[in-house]
């Protein structure tokens, strides 16, 4: 926004419905970590970061699975990324949730513990949380995670309802900070 960008890549490739940086020293190559938020059924992203040779990690609570490997060696987990850590999430009704539900969502530095990789680095962290994305890169800045992932691909939601107008300055300054990083 104001901040100067730092680095434009200039060796984009698809993978699945998502872009990633291939210019050096970003090449994402084995032994990769990658993180997925948000997947409603939709496997692109992560069957071609598994194709790459990475250790992928799928998370979506909203579609109502249990913690599983997939067929291509990727791991599902029934859970969510927040902006808090709890059990008793209660999601806003959309076009993913039309049903009372409750998740467990996690910070990113909660997961990355809870999976032994808090001394690791993420090649590339995916979000696409459904609004939820602006209270959590709040966290994400907070907690100094950014210094553990290489690449950041999120999705940015404005519904008419959420967030509401008067948020909107706040998510300015969250925006412009993440950006000065």
């Amino acid at each position: 926004m104001q901040a100067p960008v730092r680095y434009t890549c200039k060796t984009k490739q698809d993978v699945g419905n998502w872009l990633i940086c291939q210019d050096e020293p970003y090449i994402i190559r084995p032994p990769c970590l990658v993180y997925s938020f948000g997947i409603n059924w939709e496997f692109g992203f992560d069957d071609a970061m598994t194709d790459l040779g990475c250790e992928v990690h799928l998370f979506d609570p909203s579609m109502k699975e249990k913690d599983h490997k997939r067929a291509n060696n990727s791991t599902f987990h029934n859970m969510g990324i927040g902006s808090y850590n709890t059990d008793a999430f209660l999601p806003r009704h959309d076009i993913y949730v039309k049903d009372n539900q409750t998740w467990k969502v996690r910070t990113v530095k909660a997961i990355m513990k809870e999976l032994g990789h808090e001394n690791k680095v993420i090649d590339v962290l995916k979000m696409d949380v459904e609004t939820y994305e602006w209270t959590i890169i709040d966290n994400m800045v907070e907690t100094d995670v950014f210094k553990s992932i290489r690449q950041f691909d999120v999705e940015y939601h404005l519904f008419p309802d959420y967030p509401l107008a008067e948020e909107y300055i706040h998510i300015y300054q969250v925006r412009l900070s993440f950006a000065a990083m």
